[in-house]
């Protein structure tokens, strides 16, 4: 038996991730340890695993098997790692500064949740800073690199990220914020 459940709804329960200490909502990817129920939001305990194999709460040890957390199910989902991968890399390319990242932050938060291309919409951006940005980057790079089989150092040069430069530089919502 597998220690660890996946949940997609919640069905009106309350659940609070201690990890990045934030309610989870309705419709959000939840993980849970069948052994001592704690639930976490997926990307959360996703981070925390490449650091440790035990419950953030109990410290119960457990034994995670790969695909729990570098699998995708789905294509759709990889194609969205490389979507927001992509964007981020323009975005940083763009303003490659800390003053000019924090001068349009606002601007750039609002017209990123707007941007949709078919079914694809980003992951959350952390956009406090363009360190957090940095840092955000790089988790999605190794996230891909694994799901993909890939390394690291070369997903620039991947074709679905040629790809996606050229939607992300089509919208007018993004284009004005990243460079390429």
């Amino acid at each position: 038996m597998e220690d660890i459940s996946e949940l997609f709804d919640l069905f009106g329960e309350s659940i609070f991730c201690s990890i990045c200490q934030d309610e989870c909502k309705e419709g959000e990817r939840i993980r849970s340890f069948y052994e001592c129920s704690h639930a976490y939001h997926s990307k959360c305990i996703d981070n925390w695993f490449f650091e440790k194999k035990s419950c953030p709460t109990c410290r119960k040890e457990f034994q995670i098997p790969k695909e729990v957390t570098l699998n995708y199910d789905n294509v759709n989902d990889l194609e969205r790692l490389y979507l927001t991968w992509t964007c981020i890399h323009g975005i940083l390319k763009k303003f490659n500064n800390a003053t000019k990242f924090n001068e349009k932050k606002n601007e750039l938060r609002i017209n990123l949740t707007q941007f949709r291309y078919e079914n694809y919409k980003l992951l959350p951006l952390d956009l406090d800073s363009r360190y957090s940005l940095c840092s955000m980057k790089q988790y999605i790079a190794t996230k891909i690199a694994r799901t993909a089989s890939i390394d690291k150092n070369i997903i620039y040069r991947q074709p679905n990220v040629y790809i996606w430069m050229d939607r992300i530089e089509s919208s007018p919502l993004i284009s004005p914020y990243v460079r390429f």
